[in-house]
Formats: C-alpha cells, structure tokens, sequence
C-alpha cells in the first residue's frame, strides 16, 4: 500500500470471495462476503494481523481489492458484508493496551456515501445536513417536533449488546448530526429512483394511490423500510402499529396502510392480489395490483463497501475515542465512559449539561438554553438490559424501543405475575410518542424531562413509579444505588446522571396495571395517566401497602398515599371499601390548571381509572360491566374495507383508474416542492416576527440582539417601507407589517434575513418589541357578541315561505344552539416561498400558493412594478385545502421585499409555530335556531341566525355565503330564513378551508334533525328520511334540484349494511353494557358546486416527435388535477399517456386565471384542456383524412408539422351562471358510521363506516375514491380530534403537533368501505364528472351524531347539546357520569 510502516498483505492467498481492507489505524482486516462476516484473522493463515506502528491519526489508504472475476460464480453483484464482532482471543493476540484518542471529526454514510465531518455544528440536525449540504431535498421538513414522521429516514448502527446491525426510523428533524459517528443514514433517494429503479415500498405506496400532496410520501417509504430492514415479514397488526407516528393530511390513511400491509406474511390473498379486479354486479372492486413476494435479498441496503461500521466495530476494540465539536458557543462531546461523563460535568458546573441520546425532547422544549451536550448512547454499561432473579436493571441510554424488546423476550423465564407486569410495561410504553421517537428516545431521558420540566406528562416515570422501580444516580463523589422515584423529582442533578433503573420483579398476588387517556389512539400526550400496582391474597386482602400513581395532575407523578393508606388490608371486593377509598382519593388528588383547560374532566378521570382498575381486580364481573375493564384505545384489530367504483373500459384511459402520474417520484422524493427548489449561490433566508400580545399598540422593536447572532445579515419592519407599499389589499388597511395597531398575537412585525433558516428563525426570537395599551383580547363568538364586534356583512339572508306563519301552523316549536369549533388546515408543506431578481428588474417568485396570479397581483405592488416584470410559478403544493389561497401573501410581499433590497434570492420557510400562530384557520361557527315542526316529524319552519368568528380581517369578505345555502342540507323546508353575523375578534383572519362554510353548516342542519328527533322521541333516520328532497322541489335559495341522488343512495346504503339490524345489535350491546356504550348514525350530504366566474385555462403543445406538453392554470395539491387533464388529453387527442407530461404552473404561461380551490379546478382545468384539443385536432383533421382517416400518431404530427400546422392549443373556459340556481350542480352522499366509546374516560373508537358517493361519471376512480376518503377523515377531524384552544392573552396553545392533533391511522374506521354510485351521469359538469375534495368533509359530522347516539344510550331520554368538536374531555363530561354509580357488582 505504499508505506512500509503498514504490513502488506499476500492478496494472492484469499479464497474466493474475501477480500482485505484496512482500518482507521491501517491495520489489515478480512471480509468474507460469502457469509458477510469480517474478522483480523487471515483465512489462509489462521493468524491476527499485527498493529502497524503508525500514528493514532492515520488515515486509511485505499483498500486493496480482490479482482471481480475471482469472485463465486453464483454471485450477481458484490454482497455486503454486516459487521461481527472481534472474539476477545483474537484481540488478545494482539497484546496491545487501549489508545485514548480524542477528535472532532466525525464518520457516517450517507446512501452509501461516506461522508467527514470536522467540528460539526451541535445544532445541526441530520434533517439540516441533508437538506442543506447535500442538498437531497427527498427527507422533508413540515412540524420540526417529530411529531409527523415527514422527517422520516433509516438509522443504521452497530448494536453491541444484540451483537448485529440494526436499523431503525428516525426523525431527521430531532437527531443531532453530532451523534451519527460510524452510522448508515439511508434516505428514500438512497433506495431507489427513476433512473435506478424503484423500491418495491416506493412502487407499492404509488400504485396504491397511497400518496396525495405527496409530501408526507418519503416519511412513508422510509418508516416501512425501516421496519422490513428489522423484519422482512411482519404482520399486519404490526405494520398499522408501525405508522403511529406518520402524519397524512390527503389520503385518509388507507391506501396507505393497504400498500404496506402488502408486504404482510398474514395478507389476505385479496390484499396481495392475483391481478385483475373482481367485479360485483355494475361495480368493480379497487384492487392491488399483482406485486411479486417481497425479496429483501434483491434490495440491499446502499453501503459504501461497508466499511465505515466495521473500522468502527473493530478500532473501538483496541482505542477509545471521545469526540468532541463546538460551533456558536455550543459544544458536544461523545465520551466512552461514565468517569468521563463525571468530568465533563464537573468541569462546567454550574452552567447547566444536557445528557443526550436520541434527543427527542427539543421536539418539545425547543429552546434549550444548554451549552454543553454530552452524548452518553456510545457508554457500553448504559446501554445494557440484564434480568436477574428479583429485577430487571436497564442501563440509562437503553431506548424505549429496545427496553419493549427486552421485556417481550423475558417474558418466557419469569413468572406468571411477571409476564403480566412486563406485559403491561409493553402496552403502555407502546403509547409512548411514535416509533420513530421510541427508537432513539432513552427510559432516563424520558424520565429527566419530567424531572425538569415538571408539566411533562411523563408516561415512562408515571407506569416506572407505579412498578416500584429505582435509579441509579452516579457522579464524581460516588453512586447512589437506590434512588425512589418519588424522592427523585426533588433530587438537583447538576453534576449527576442516571446510570440504570431497577424494575423488581412481580410477587404471587401482585397486580399492576396502568392506564393514559389522550386525545387520539397514538402519538398523543397523556391528558391524565395512571398506575396501580397492588398484592392481594387469596381472600381478596391488600397485602402490604399499594401504590396509586396519577400523572397530569399537579406536574410531576404524584402517589396517593392517603388512599394507599387506607386500602392497606382492606378487601378488594367490598363495595364499601371501594367506596370509603373513593372518596379519600377524591380529596386527596389536586388538579391544578392546565394550559389547554379540561381541569373538571381531568379531575373525573381520577375516580374513573381508579374505577376501572377495582374492575379488574374483581374474582368475576357480571356481563354488563366486563367491557368497562378493558381498554379501549389499546385493543383495536386490523383495520380493513372494500372500495368499490363503476368503470367504462372501453373509454381509457379516461375513466380509468391509474396512480397518479408523479407517484412514484413522489415515493422517491424526486418531486420537487418550493422548498426542494435549487437555490442560486448566496441565497438568504427570512424569518418572519411575530406579536406576542393580542390587542395593543406597538412602540418599538428592538432588533440589535438579532443583528448581532451568527449569519443575521438584516432586518425589516413598517419603517423600511413606505406605507402606501405596507397595505396589501386582502382586506381593507390591512398591513403586511404591522405599524402601530397590533390586532392579533402572532401578527407579523418583521423580517429577519440570515445565511440559513435556522439562523433566520433563532434571530427571529430575538428581537423585541414594546407595547403599550395592552388591552384583554375578544376571542370567541360569545366575545364578539357581549361586545357587538361584527365586521359589516352584506350577505344577504336566505329565505323561502313565511317562518312566522310556518310557526303558527306548527306542532311543536324548539328552540336551541349550537356550535362548531376550528381547524387548521395542516398542509404538511408549511407557507414557503423563495423570490430570485431577474433581469431587467424582473422578479421571479417560486412559491407554495393556490392562486398565482393574486401572488402576482400583490407582489408587484408591494415592490411598486408591474404585473409583467413578475412571474410567479408553482410546481406542486404539499396540501393546501385553503390555506395557501391569500393569508400566505403578506409573506410573500415581505420576502420580495427583502429579495429586492439585498439584490439576492430569499428564501422563506415557516415553521410549525409561526405557522399556525400567523395564518389563519377554519372559521368556527355558531348557530341560534327555532324550529316548527309535526306531530309526526315533517319541517314546517325553520329560522337559524349564523355567527362566523372572522377574526382581525376580513381576508376579501364575508364568508358566510355558502354556509346560508347549506344550512337546508338534503331537507325540504316549507318555511325558511337564515341570516348571518361576521364576528370581529382579536385573533388571526380566519380563511377558507376545504368545504368552507359547507361543513359547519351540514353539521348545523344535522344537528337540528337529531333535535326534532329527541324532541319526539323517534329515530334520526326515521326523520331524516321522510323529510328528504325529492327531484324537481327548490331550495331556500332558488337552486332547482333537478336530479337528486340521496335518497337512492340512502336506501342503498341502509340495505347493504342491513341497517336495522345493526340498530337492534347495537341495542342489545348497550342493555348488557353498564359503561361501553355503542352508537350509529346515518347522515346525508347536498354540496352546491359553483363555476360562475371561476375561469381557468390550459395549453397543450404537441411535438414533433408526437409527444404532448400541457400547461395548466390549476395547481396539482394531491387532488390529480394533472393525472385527469393528461387523462382527457390522451382521449381526445387519442395518444398514450406515457407521451404526456404536464409542465409547472406559471403566470407567464397562463396569466389571469383565478386560483386552484373549491373542488372545480380539476374539472374546469379538463375543460380547458378539451377546448385546446379540439383546436388541434380540427387542424389535423384535414390531414388525417388525407392520410386514410387512421394514420398513426406520429405520421399525421409529422404530415401536419411539414404543411405548416400550428399544434399549439389555447383552451379557455369561463363558465356561465347555471340555468338552474346558484349552484352547477350538487355532490351527493351518504354514510353511515357505528362507534364504540367509553364513558367513563369518553375514549372511542369508530368500528365502520360505509359511505356510498355520487361522483358522476368518474375520471379516474383511484384518484376519486382517495379524495373521499381523504376528506372523510379530515371531516372525522374537524368533529372528533381537532381542537384549536387560545389562552386568555390570545396565544394560540395548539400551535404544533404537541397539542393539536389531526387524526392518524389508528383513528380511521376499523371497516372502512367506500362505493362511488352506479349509473350516475352529471349532464351539468365536465364529462359527466362531479367535484370530490370537499363534499366527503361534511358527512364527518356523522361521526359526532354516532357518538351522540352512544351518550343517548348511557344518559337515558332527552335532548342534549353535543358542540363540535366531541373530543375525549367533551364526551365524558356531556355523558354526566356519576362516580356514586360506580358498583362492583
């Protein structure tokens, strides 16, 4: 090799199949790529190569290489070696004492690249390095928190206690790139692409049409091949159980799940498929394509010859080495052993040390003010597990993850007790944050955030508290063994760290269970946690003194040691001593407020866990409370469903049902989003500032600290622009930059520009503001009206008949309210946008928006030039639903502001926070009704005043016009009248979002029918039924309903699903179940689609070599709008799709059109694309009757080309007012869902949905049949998860995904079943189409009605109001249980 201090190696006497390498110290070692093993010891000789003399930092030579032809025959490309360890003997041979060494470079691959850092920043994550350095843009960034799994790639390490490789998910977004020292990363770029070939989980999830926006897609790929990396063939249940912690906005999880579960050893032969569709009558089944048995031989993982883990495995055996780096005042250090650790501490006291594993807990505390960052995961005694005769002990660094595996593989050498207490360790820690976060995420890490930050819900120190364990604490002055946990909360740990927990072993008679109640099944906070842990003999005596451990309460873990007191030998079964214990527990449990509220709930809880947990200490329970034992949200079965969709072959490709057509660059991260967009040499990043109060005048701002930080190069506010310049024109005097009036918190003050978005946004923090005047904020609704704070409204009332008459002439009039809360639209892709100079002072603005040329509009004013000297582009949104239609543009004019002044591109990319605090969301809603009806149930009248909460603009005006002309829903009113007030409120402009104003009122009108229904005492179906629209009758709002497809549908549904019957099933579970009650309900949708003035236009280009180019002026957001225009081009031109692509949007191509939104642009967009065929084909048609009348495709181009054809399309489609009313047309459905809750903690979980939707004729069924069920869930949201909760100041507390909380896989339907309907032709639409994205929403409403229809059951007779939406804390509490009716028997 070149140096004579290095021995050389006879190459010549290697079997087949090994070759040699050299290590960091150059010493020579072996790798057997026939078993994938390495080792120091010559294969030939039989003896361990010596160490050279060299220097400690040598640096390795090229390795020496057997040549390819002397490899086995057998082998079609080189294997990869996995790492073994080294036999002691044979580093014995070596007779070398252990070098310390110490370096500030660190070692890893990246998809098999091997990359070398020296003095990497602490800060950076591994997200930041490849977004940034490498600048693969496939791994995305949205929440930050690792709360969405979009951040989602491969771990790959050397375990030395298991002894092999393991590879694992993990968020990129939390992990410091300082802790990946001798690593594989593995992003989805990594294991496949188009040039290369896909991997089969990026193939499957497209051909599934398991990806939308697509944005959350290589969070999906990676997350799965994680888990086929650890198990080539898991189950089911274990792949659903796998996606707790991969957040998708767009597909309603499903599809999904259905492309993974293919990789299942259990899937039904239906889910692998044997090719074709199955066809049922008219309808055809939506199948899974024939995908050949998974091979993980054929992918291996990309590696750069291995060789960075196996220098690694190998040198540490023989030296140790800390590493150490610091950037910006920051250091980290990667110690080897605990003394280590001891001094590190030592030597900064008092400064305060962060002791990191996985790093996790920045998802949460992300302003952590710690300089010195000890990575203890590389200390061998804290990463082990060992098991003894009384306990368990389980070394510090041990991950959540690994600690589970541990308890499993126990299981068999303890006892019968044992085996129940590590069972009940493994269903909690399970629900403990995500896999991704499990993985890495360390028991005393978990355990220390709780420790410092006492509002940490810790679930670990909660159930580790409630088994009795201990720590280990360990620094300079010595060990402390036995450390209670109780005793540990109060313990100061500077200069101390935990070395191990204990967990005891469980006794004969020992009974431990626990218990967390969250806000959805997975990847939640525990709102209130609980363990119990007690001994009883055989006469149901307490044994010793139990322990009772209740966590969210007053901040830390806390035991009830009075009540523990009393049970001290009382006997389990006696109602009395249930009851005496109740009530002491019930005094002594303090709860104190919470940021989110919910206290009364919280405090409820203590009495109905506690309950639960004396059911299972019950000999027998009679079959009416049996179910109240169980856990609900820990015992769900595999979700499953049917997709069904009628088809016309002979039509394809138009009406056929293909995935879309970026999917699997989607799934390969290949398809670019604003922020993947190449940025020019010395781009800048902006952050913008925010208002920390709600209603006052701003003074100042103070951005010299800002100024000051790394990289900041400058700062912008109100006074850099002249105000003319300052107004945007969304609403009237609406501001980008605030001046003087502050109107809401998270109002946008500023601009900070630095080299990198994390120095943008940490400077952003920095800088100050004054205000005076700081006055209480209105809010809500009820603020709005106690202050008469409406903005002026000139919708004009809706109204048919006479209500007054209709009251006089009714049976019975109610009156009531109602209301329905917020969403945020939880696009993935957070509001991004980046702005170039061009030349001839042009701008070019590449942004993540909905509507281009209102960007385009506003930016060239705010930059005073004209619409033509600005292009702005979008290639694809990362979801939107709304929210990228006008509340982004005020971030847009500030980063082209910043980009004009500074003369370079801006980049601008908001986080989570800033995000949902700035931009506004779904308007909540509130309605105050009176309604007449008959004896027997009909609608005589009907009067209902709207309030829409607004907030501090009016964002182009009053949004309650499509609200008013839904509140009749799918229900004939004689009598009619709704008028609507626009609250003004100090908080963000709420805006549109998917189905605005549709989905509240839907709910409201459903709401009403369940009244009338109570009101009499009669089933909602029953009155919804016979108060159905027929065809030909006209609604409130003139709009004539020439067809009407619900109730067909209706009595469709209610037939399949043999609705009656599941009524009365539903009955007799409730008589035979005290506390787990069930619930079902059947709800309708009318959705009036509007095309007036939604103008919208395409190009389409063909080629000389026959293939076609289309420009579009909707945008593709995850609802196919390209796959179905190239789908109608390929039928009208007649050319294959495979010769179709469809180019960014962009207002140079396709000025003035309006923006994407309201489910019609996808059509309208088809429309236009038609209008430009058929200009093309009428100047081919001469030629192609010249040329016989069927030429080929490429013949008649040819031929036309050479005669001079112009094959340039224009389409443009500016729709008339419809002939029938207001509307187009309508969108129709129905669905039916049955939940199962709990009312004693309000948990449930929603058993099946079937939902049949009228869609027209479809032009691509998977494409529809996603969006329904996509906006389904997102509906199911709106009513049951989502819950948007300001403090009293106007701060928004759900602002990311630590307390706001969409719904997950595990939330979906456990039967999931969807039909678009037969025989269905919409002559008013495109092609005989309807629009899909938003009507689905507001049958999720029906949800809410199921649960209401449960409460029912356990609350007896009589109306109740049930707000949206019915979280957890809103069911329990509206159930009005009564802990005097807690019995035993």
């Amino acid at each position: 090799v070149g140096m004579s201090s290095v021995p050389l190696i006879n190459v010549s006497l290697l079997p087949n199949g090994w070759e040699v390498r050299y290590d960091a110290r150059g010493r020579a070692y072996f790798v057997d790529h026939n078993t994938r093993t390495t080792t120091y010891v010559h294969p030939a000789t039989n003896t361990a190569t010596p160490q050279p003399m060299i220097p400690v930092s040598f640096v390795p030579v090229p390795v020496a290489m057997i040549p390819r032809s002397t490899m086995q025959p057998q082998l079609q490309q080189p294997l990869i070696p996995q790492p073994v360890s080294v036999p002691t003997a044979e580093i014995a041979k070596l007779n070398v004492t252990p070098v310390r060494k110490e370096t500030n470079e660190i070692s890893f691959t990246l998809n098999g690249e091997k990359k070398t850092l020296v003095n990497p920043d602490p800060k950076m994550t591994v997200n930041d390095y490849i977004r940034t350095m490498t600048k693969l843009t496939g791994t995305k960034i949205s929440c930050g928190e690792g709360g969405c799994g979009a951040c989602t790639v491969t771990l790959t390490r050397f375990d030395q206690t298991l002894n092999k490789e393991v590879s694992e998910s993990i968020n990129s977004c939390l992990r410091p790139i300082c802790s990946t020292n001798g690593m594989e990363i593995t992003t989805t770029e990594g294991i496949g692409s188009k040039k290369k070939g896909f991997h089969p989980v990026q193939e499957r999830i497209a051909e599934c049409e398991g990806t939308q926006c697509g944005f959350c897609t290589p969070g999906m790929v990676m997350n799965m091949y994680s888990l086929l990396q650890q198990n080539p063939s898991p189950t089911s249940d274990q792949i659903e159980k796998h996606f707790d912690g991969n957040i998708c906005r767009c597909t309603g999880y499903r599809p999904i799940l259905t492309a993974m579960k293919t990789f299942a050893s259990d899937a039904p032969s239906a889910c692998k498929s044997q090719g074709s569709c199955s066809k049922l009558g008219d309808l055809e089944d939506l199948c899974v394509p024939n995908f050949q048995k998974y091979d993980p031989s054929l992918y291996p993982k990309p590696h750069c010859g291995h060789v960075l883990q196996l220098e690694n495995q190998l040198v540490n055996q023989v030296e140790e080495t800390t590493f150490s780096s610091t950037v910006n005042g920051v250091t980290w250090y990667t110690p080897t052993t605990c003394q280590d650790v001891y001094t590190l501490l030592d030597q900064n006291k008092p400064s305060p040390c962060k002791l990191v594993v996985g790093n996790t807990s920045i998802g949460i505390y992300k302003d952590d003010p710690c300089k010195v960052m000890i990575d203890v995961s590389q200390i061998p005694e804290l990463t082990k597990a060992t098991l003894s005769s009384s306990e368990a002990v389980i070394g510090a660094a041990v991950t959540i993850n690994d600690l589970i595996q541990n308890l499993n593989s126990w299981k068999s050498s303890v006892s019968q007790e044992t085996q129940n207490l590590f069972s009940a360790l493994v269903k909690h820690m399970s629900k403990i944050a995500t896999v991704q976060v499990r993985n890495v995420g360390s028991i005393a890490g978990n355990i220390m955030i709780c420790h410092d930050h006492p509002e940490f819900p810790s679930d670990m120190y909660c159930v580790m508290m409630g088994a009795g364990a201990t720590v280990s604490v360990g620094s300079s002055t010595g060990i402390l063994s036995s450390v209670n946990m109780s005793d540990l909360v109060n313990m100061d740990m500077t200069g101390k760290m935990i070395l191990s927990i204990r967990i005891p072993l469980a006794q004969p008679g020992q009974i431990f269970k626990s218990y967390k109640v969250m806000l959805r099944h997975t990847n939640a906070h525990a709102l209130v946690n609980a363990a119990f842990n007690l001994k009883v003999n055989g006469s149901n005596l307490v044994v010793g003194t139990p322990t009772i451990v209740y966590g969210g309460l007053i901040g830390h873990p806390t035991r009830m040691t009075k009540t523990e007191a009393f049970l001290a030998g009382k006997n389990v079964t006696d109602q009395t001593v249930f009851n005496s214990a109740m009530s002491i527990l019930q005094q002594e449990a303090i709860v104190a407020p919470a940021p989110t509220g919910k206290d009364a709930y919280r405090k409820s809880l203590v009495s109905s866990l506690f309950y639960k947990f004396f059911l299972n200490l019950q000999p027998s329970l009679p079959v009416n409370l049996v179910s109240a034992s169980k856990d609900l949200l820990f015992e769900r079965p595999v979700s499953f469903g049917r997709q069904q969709y009628p088809t016309s072959r002979a039509e394809f490709p138009l009406g056929e049902p293909i995935p879309k057509l970026a999917a699997k660059l989607q799934a390969s991260g290949e398809a670019i989003y604003t922020a993947d967009e190449q940025a020019p040499v010395g781009t800048l990043f902006a952050a913008i500032v925010l208002s920390t109060v709600a209603k006052a005048t701003l003074v100042s701002l103070d951005a010299t600290a800002a100024l000051s930080m790394p990289g900041v190069k400058n700062f912008y506010s109100a006074k850099n622009i002249p105000a003319d310049k300052n107004i945007i024109n969304l609403s009237p005097n609406e501001e980008i930059f605030a001046s003087k009036e502050i109107s809401f918190f998270g109002q946008m003050l500023g601009l900070i520009v630095a080299d990198t978005q994390r120095h943008a946004d940490d400077a952003a923090k920095a800088v100050k503001a004054t205000y005076s005047n700081v006055q209480q904020p209105l809010l809500t609704i009820e603020d709005a009206i106690a202050a008469n704070s409406y903005w002026e409204d000139d919708t004009p009332p809706v109204q048919k008949g006479n209500v007054e008459t209709g009251f006089r002439n009714s049976d019975f009039v109610i009156e009531g309210s109602v209301s329905c809360g917020s969403q945020y639209h939880f696009y993935m892709e957070t509001q991004s946008v980046m702005v170039l100079p061009d030349e001839g002072e042009k701008v070019k603005v590449i942004g993540a928006c909905q509507m281009v040329s209102l960007a385009q509009t506003l930016v060239a004013k705010a930059l005073g030039k004209n619409s033509s000297q600005v292009q702005v582009e979008t290639r694809r949104l990362g979801g939107a639903y709304g929210g990228k239609s006008s509340r982004n543009m005020p971030f847009f004019c500030a980063v082209a502001m910043a980009s004009q002044d500074l003369g370079v591109a801006v980049r601008g990319v908001m986080d989570i926070n800033s995000n949902m605090d700035a931009i506004g969301k779904r308007h909540p809603y509130r309605c105050d009704y009176k309604i007449g009806i008959t004896k027997t149930g009909m609608l005589v009248a009907g009067k209902f005043q709207l309030y829409a909460n607004k907030g501090a603009s009016l964002d182009g005006g009053a949004p309650t016009g499509p609200a008013l002309m839904s509140l009749d829903n799918c229900y004939n009113w004689p009598n009619f009248y709704a008028s609507s007030k626009v609250c003004k409120t100090n908080i963000p402009a709420n805006t549109s979002t998917r189905g605005p104003g549709w989905v509240q009122a839907i709910f409201i009108s459903e709401h009403v029918i369940e009244h009338v229904a109570s009101y009499l005492g009669k089933p909602a179906d029953q009155i919804k039924a016979q108060n159905l629209y027929q065809a030909g009758q006209v609604t409130p709002y003139g709009q004539t309903l020439t067809y009407f497809t619900v109730r067909e549908m209706w009595e469709e549904v209610k037939l399949k699903i043999k609705f009656q019957e599941r009524v009365e099933d539903i009955r007799k579970f409730n008589e035979n179940s005290k506390w787990i009650k069930r619930g079902i309900s059947l709800c309708p949708t009318k959705f009036c689609v509007y095309w007036a003035g939604d103008n919208q236009a395409a190009l389409v280009n063909v080629f000389a070599d026959g293939t076609v180019q289309i420009f579009t002026s909707g945008i593709e957001m995850g609802q196919g709008l390209f796959t179905k225009v190239a789908q109608a081009v390929a039928y009208s031109l007649g050319v294959p799709m495979g010769s179709i692509t469809v180019a960014k949007t962009t207002t140079s191509s396709l000025p003035n059109a309006q923006g994407t939104g309201g489910s019609v642009t996808s059509e309208l967009c088809v429309q236009a694309a038609l209008i430009a065929c058929n200009q093309i084909n009428e100047r081919l048609a001469p030629w192609r009757r010249q040329l016989g009348g069927a030429p080929s495709w490429n013949t008649l181009v040819s031929t036309a080309l050479q005669n001079g054809v112009d094959l340039q399309g224009k389409g443009y489609f500016d729709p008339a007012n419809s002939p029938n009313g207001p509307c187009q047309y309508m969108s129709y459905g129905v669905a039916c869902l049955e939940v199962e809750v709990d009312t004693l903690t309000g948990e449930n979980q929603i058993l099946r949905c079937d939902m049949t939707f009228d869609s027209g004729v479809s032009m691509n069924p998977n494409v529809d049949i996603g969006q329904v069920e996509g906006g389904f869930i997102m509906g199911l949201g709106i009513h049951m998860n989502e819950e948007i909760y300001y403090n009293s100041d106007g701060k928004l507390i759900t602002n990311g995904t630590w307390e706001y909380k969409p719904p997950m896989a595990m939330d979906i339907p456990i039967e999931f079943n969807v039909s678009l309907l037969k025989n269905s032709v919409n002559k008013n639409g495109v092609l005989g189409s309807k629009a899909v994205g938003e009507p689905p929403l507001t049958m999720g409403c029906a949800g809410l009605f199921a649960v209401q229809n449960a409460i029912s059951a356990a609350r007896g007779a009589g109306y109740f109001e049930l707000n949206s939406p019915c979280t957890v804390d809103r069911i329990q509490q509206t159930c009005q249980i009564d802990p005097k009716n807690f019995s035993l028997k």
